[in-house]
């Protein structure tokens, strides 16, 4: 079992980078958001790969605003982001959720989807229109943080009368701090509760099995040794894969390329040039 914790996986989507004219990207530093984003898509569609996390985007067109939660992605899927419109976009922290949504919609029906947000408070959206007002006044991107953190924050991702970890959350904890090379059977015994009732609380909670979320995890987890290093054969051990065929199949599977091809992308200087960290 991994159990090096120098390093914290924290989940990327490159495809909306490269797909891009230009992407902003401020990290955080909180318990509950990874980081914001912004930025125009610049071809006809983007993908997203496995993640294991939910991202609430914001569509910035003044003639059609949309805001919506993106659940985890457990495959690459084709996004709904659309040609030349600008997105705000938010992206929780491993073992986050927007849980105020919950009494509408289970988690497991946000898992590979798009939820719209006015759908779900249809009596009840003003906090939207607060937001994408201010959005839509001052453009600068710090200024849509803010009117993020003053009006959608409070209002529907956070649960705020709980300070204390739940078992799920701590569950997602040890995968992530293992790279998601850890087996259930060694989860429970590490947690002290047996591998069905962790199963049952996970899937409930995030709409993925842990196995799936290790599996994802570990998948992250190459993403960013490929940008790193070029030796497969390392960087398939390091992940936890049984043999280089194996880390090569569900490679292919989670991004339809070859770990060359995306090590390419993530490395090529136009790929760097797009990126602003702010």
């Amino acid at each position: 079992m991994h159990t090096n914790n120098k390093r914290v996986i924290l989940p990327i989507q490159p495809y909306f980078v490269i797909t891009s004219q230009l992407y902003r990207k401020c990290p955080q530093y909180s318990s509950n958001i990874i980081h914001f984003y912004q930025f125009d898509l610049h071809e006809s569609f983007s993908q997203a790969v496995p993640d294991g996390t939910f991202d609430i985007i914001f569509q910035l067109d003044e003639t059609a605003p949309e805001a919506f939660i993106a659940g985890p992605s457990t495959q690459i899927r084709r996004t709904v982001l659309k040609k030349n419109v600008e997105y705000f976009g938010v992206r929780l922290a491993y073992g986050v959720v927007p849980f105020s949504v919950y009494p509408f919609i289970s988690a497991k029906e946000m898992v590979d989807a798009e939820t719209d947000l006015a759908a779900i408070y249809p009596n009840n959206n003003d906090f939207l229109d607060a937001f994408f007002e201010e959005a839509f006044a001052d453009t600068k991107f710090k200024a849509r943080i803010a009117a993020f953190e003053k009006h959608i924050a409070p209002k529907i991702f956070f649960r705020e009368e709980q300070h204390e970890s739940t078992v799920e959350q701590h569950m997602m904890k040890v995968i992530s701090n293992c790279y998601g090379i850890i087996s259930i059977s060694q989860l429970a015994k590490k947690l002290g509760y047996s591998e069905r009732y962790l199963r049952q609380l996970f899937s409930q909670m995030y709409g993925i099995s842990p196995k799936k979320f290790a599996d994802i995890i570990k998948f992250q987890h190459t993403v960013h040794l490929l940008k790193q290093n070029d030796d497969f054969t390392k960087i398939t051990y390091a992940s936890g894969y049984y043999d280089q065929p194996h880390f090569m199949h569900v490679f292919r599977q989670y991004t339809q390329c070859t770990p060359k091809q995306f090590a390419a992308m993530l490395t090529d200087k136009n790929y760097r040039r797009k990126m602003v960290i702010v």
